[in-house]
């Protein structure tokens, strides 16, 4: 686990993303879902996995 949460900065050097989940909620249908629970998460910006280690911004 990385300890990033949704939202947070990319600390890619020259970056100025931030973290978005890739799964969709479904806590409407039952809750909590695995989107909530577990988020799968990647830059916005340069789409880093943030379990990867930080280089530099493309």
């Amino acid at each position: 686990m990385s300890g990033f949460r949704v939202g947070d900065s990319c600390d890619t050097p020259g970056c100025q993303g931030s973290f978005e989940n890739e799964r969709d909620c479904s806590c409407h249908i039952r809750p909590p879902c695995d989107g909530c629970v577990e988020p799968l998460l990647s830059c916005s910006e340069c789409g880093r996995d943030p379990n990867d280690e930080a280089t530099s911004c493309a």
